[in-house]
């Protein structure tokens, strides 16, 4: 696939960036409580500490960066961190647990990178590591392309593929939208392809995983609203028999999701 047809068929089909940052400024708390990854336990932090892309003067972008989680785990093994993220929350509590382990070399900043201009934020070619970790921010062309131009070595990217949200599917099937775990594998297929037109080798590693992550049922009802409402407009009706789903499945004023999926794991050098 050229390079042209990508750019015109791989597109942000999410276009309120408002309620994007809500969406996941919901789900700040919940981040807020999520262990720091460690090397000796997480695959993306061992699989680039095998690729021998942290070094002590290793400038890193984390794109979609969350509560920080990632920038952390890294601040000790590089030179800097920058994170950005489009909720505002997310950035709160990331900023509040960078001060509590005083990285001093890691910055957070709240930002949507769909919009963001890399040259006024002087990030064309400044970085030696860009990476999106399971984050929607890098999903289309342009977003993809903006990455590619911060970098002056290494990229990498995580994305689950052939996803399925039990709690999730079973909202948008109530509003009417059809589940689509294809979207994912899709941006797996057009990152692959881009880089392949660029001449790069991308390296790719894949694990099978299956999740089990608990909300509160506010915390869950406003995800998965959120999420449906960025699909499409949903009447009073479908509003209403999504919110009655939930509280039918909640138990003591919790919900237990299940998501099964592969990660996908890529590497490339610029």
């Amino acid at each position: 696939m050229r390079l042209e047809a990508i750019q015109k068929e791989w597109i942000q089909t999410v276009t309120d960036n408002e309620l994007l940052a809500q969406t996941w400024d919901c789900a700040a708390a919940d981040y807020a409580q999520k262990p720091v990854p460690e090397f000796h336990t997480n695959p993306f932090l061992q699989f680039l500490d095998e690729k021998q892309v942290l070094l002590p003067e290793t400038e890193v972008l984390d794109i979609g960066c969350g509560a920080g989680l990632y920038s952390l785990a890294l601040a000790d093994h590089v030179k800097s961190v920058e994170g950005v993220d489009i909720s505002p929350l997310m950035i709160e509590q990331g900023i509040k647990r960078v001060q509590n382990m005083d990285k001093h070399n890691v910055k957070l900043s709240a930002l949507n990178w769909a919009e963001a201009s890399i040259d006024a934020l002087d990030y064309r070619n400044r970085f030696d590591l860009v990476f999106a970790h399971m984050t929607p921010a890098v999903s289309d062309y342009a977003s993809f392309d903006k990455m590619n131009l911060c970098s002056r070595a290494y990229c990498a990217m995580v994305k689950p593929a052939r996803r399925h949200d039990l709690v999730q599917d079973k909202a948008y099937a109530l509003a009417g939208i059809p589940a689509s775990p294809d979207a994912f594998d899709d941006t797996i297929i057009y990152a692959f392809s881009y880089l392949w037109q660029k001449g790069c080798c991308p390296e790719i590693t894949y694990r099978k995983e299956c999740w089990h992550p608990v909300k509160t049922l506010e915390t869950m009802t406003s995800w998965c609203l959120n999420r449906v409402k960025l699909k499409k407009k949903i009447s009073e009706k479908e509003e209403r028999s999504i919110i009655e789903y939930l509280e039918s499945i909640s138990e003591n004023g919790r919900i237990t999701e299940t998501v099964t999926t592969t990660i996908v794991t890529m590497l490339w050098h610029i």
